[in-house]
């Protein structure tokens, strides 16, 4: 991300980090977005139940579908 190289697992593994930083319960999530795109998120504990946080949506063409390759 420093080198504006980063993609989907690079916002994760951040965001990742702040979390731990922050004591927050996180983890790194990967699948597919869409059923095809392979894609990177988090999930953050908050209480008893897992939120979905994705620190990339929206911010380049590859959350969009238009890139076959997120990683």
């Amino acid at each position: 991300m420093i080198n504006k190289v980063g993609v989907c697992a690079s916002y994760a593994s951040a965001f990742k980090l702040l979390a731990d930083e922050a004591k927050l319960d996180a983890i790194v999530v990967t699948g597919y977005l869409d059923g095809e795109v392979p894609h990177a998120w988090n999930k953050v504990k908050i209480g008893n139940e897992w939120a979905i946080v994705d620190a990339t949506n929206n911010d380049n063409d590859m959350v969009k579908g238009t890139s076959k390759n997120c990683f």
